[in-house]
């Protein structure tokens, strides 16, 4: 196989264009897809070719797809961070009704104290773990971290939540 042959696979991949869908705004889905184009353009036809046969192709270009996408991604740093609207900064604005429930201000504070103590490779790990259904193993092989202290972080994870 050709690098454009590896190109045409995962361009035309319901589970990658699903990934990006999922995960970015409509307006910046075709940007980012070329973008990632862009990137499997630069590997390594061998390790490509590797990847293509052993299976895991797709699962690789998902772990690419939310490293770039991740706060700490370069394409995050890129196109997204300054579409990021802080609720903070229009609260004044909002019209709040008269019964409001208080306890839910509560609840969704205590949510965002808990998935601010999660490590962002965590939370990456955890997301590929329920987000794109990808096993252990698969996880395992795209990152490199050992099977069992995925396990452990995930579980982790599950527990803090």
């Amino acid at each position: 196989m050709v690098i454009n042959d590896f190109i045409l696979l995962i361009y035309n991949n319901q589970s990658i264009l699903l990934c990006i869908r999922r995960r970015l705004p409509s307006d910046l889905k075709e940007d980012f897809l070329h973008y990632l184009i862009e990137i499997i353009s630069k590997i390594n036809i061998d390790k490509l070719t590797d990847l293509y046969i052993k299976n895991e192709l797709i699962s690789y270009t998902i772990g690419i797809i939310y490293n770039q996408i991740g706060k700490g991604g370069k394409y995050y740093k890129d196109m997204m961070s300054d579409r990021v609207v802080r609720l903070d900064d229009h609260y004044d604005e909002m019209v709040v009704e008269e019964e409001y429930d208080e306890s839910i201000d509560r609840r969704i504070e205590e949510m965002e104290t808990k998935l601010s103590t999660i490590e962002s490779e965590d939370m990456i790990l955890f997301k590929m773990k329920y987000n794109s259904g990808l096993s252990y193993r698969k996880i395992s092989a795209i990152t490199g971290i050992n099977l069992k202290t995925i396990e452990r972080k995930i579980r982790k994870i599950k527990k803090q939540l």
